[in-house]
């Protein structure tokens, strides 16, 4: 395969350093530290020293320092991995990931030969793989892309502490790397996201993590009397496109306050399955036990415990269990009747209460 053009990531790199046009930037202090590595025996004393070792003074204070495994520098020009080594070979940067705070964007220069497939990792500090496989082949997918830049997400990996260029097959032949911090998408922040689109306006997509976000949150169906400025009851979609932050917040509320009155409570299940009790947990679990023939509504420690599942639909009835069952509880909180899809119904008291 053609190496990456060298003279393009020289200019690269330049450009970063020395910008030829100021224009570009609208304030000074907006200039990223670049991290850029050339192989020399300068390099090579910094792979060969320990971690105490005193870092260069123009390296970011987010490097915290390169290392290799079976590789070794070529003609003071490249670092090379061994030919199709069975042995893990890696050329490594180690970040400071709460120093760098964003993402990086890594810049190679290599060639790679005998069909080589390369990957780029992420690992933490006890060497345990955080990121398996980041760009697939990265070899063959930068000429799909047309680049020989990898944006790698370490603020989605916070546990992150090292990135591995590793040699998967064939050989791989760096020349050159450069790093710098970017901004990449911010995690989802509904109601910043919603005031934002009530600010700028546009028509909100179903296919955007917004409309996604306020899919799950809102229940399948409103029964907590919330309205619109007409007075009437919303529906769930008109609660969606209407983007309100305080009805979204009040639904959410809502849909919370239930579920945290339902943590704790043991109730008496009885159906065409089997009598049976149920303990509501945190977190969407819940445990079930078999009631014995002799009809004891009495926990017992001795008993096999069931784990099941619940998702809170609205403010007064839940999804639970393999079979589905949509419960729906009465106003006191006292009682619950269940169905499931297939019609088949069942009822359920309240006995008290227990610690989760």
């Amino acid at each position: 395969m053609k190496a990456i053009s060298f003279p393009i990531f020289l200019f690269l790199l330049l450009t970063i350093h020395y910008p030829i046009v100021d224009r570009i930037r609208a304030q000074e202090n907006l200039e990223p530290e670049v991290f850029a590595v050339t192989f020399s025996d300068d390099t090579l004393s910094l792979l060969e020293s320990d971690d105490d070792a005193t870092l260069p003074d123009d390296w970011p204070e987010w490097i915290r320092g390169i290392s290799q495994s079976n590789g070794s520098i070529v003609d003071n020009r490249s670092w090379q991995g061994g030919l199709n080594s069975e042995d893990e070979t890696a050329f490594n940067l180690h970040v400071d990931n709460e120093t760098l705070k964003g993402d990086l964007a890594l810049t190679l220069s290599f060639s790679a030969e005998a069909e080589c497939d390369f990957a780029i990792q992420l690992y933490d500090d006890n060497d345990k793989v955080v990121a398996v496989d980041l760009f697939g082949n990265v070899s063959e997918n930068s000429v799909l892309a047309g680049t020989d830049t990898y944006i790698v997400p370490m603020s989605k990996h916070p546990t992150a502490t090292r990135i591995a260029i590793r040699q998967v097959s064939g050989q791989l032949t760096l020349y050159g790397l450069l790093a710098f911090s970017v901004l990449s998408e911010l995690p989802a922040d509904t109601e910043a996201e919603m005031t934002m689109l009530n600010l700028l306006g546009g028509q909100l997509s179903e296919n955007s993590r917004l409309y996604r976000a306020l899919d799950n949150m809102i229940p399948k169906s409103n029964q907590s009397g919330l309205t619109g400025p007409d007075g009437k009851p919303l529906t769930r979609d008109e609660a969606i496109k209407s983007l309100r932050t305080e009805v979204i917040r009040d639904l959410a509320k809502t849909e919370t306050e239930f579920e945290q009155r339902l943590i704790g409570t043991e109730w008496y299940l009885q159906d065409f399955y089997r009598r049976r009790l149920a303990r509501f947990l945190p977190d969407g679990k819940m445990l079930q036990q078999h009631v014995d023939d002799d009809g004891k509504l009495v926990w017992d420690e001795n008993q096999p415990e069931l784990p099941r599942g619940y998702k809170v639909l609205n403010s007064n009835s839940v999804l639970f269990g393999i079979g589905g069952f949509v419960a729906t509880f009465n106003d006191n909180f006292t009682e619950m009747t269940y169905e499931t899809t297939g019609g088949r119904k069942g009822q359920a008291r309240l006995i008290g209460r227990f610690s989760p």
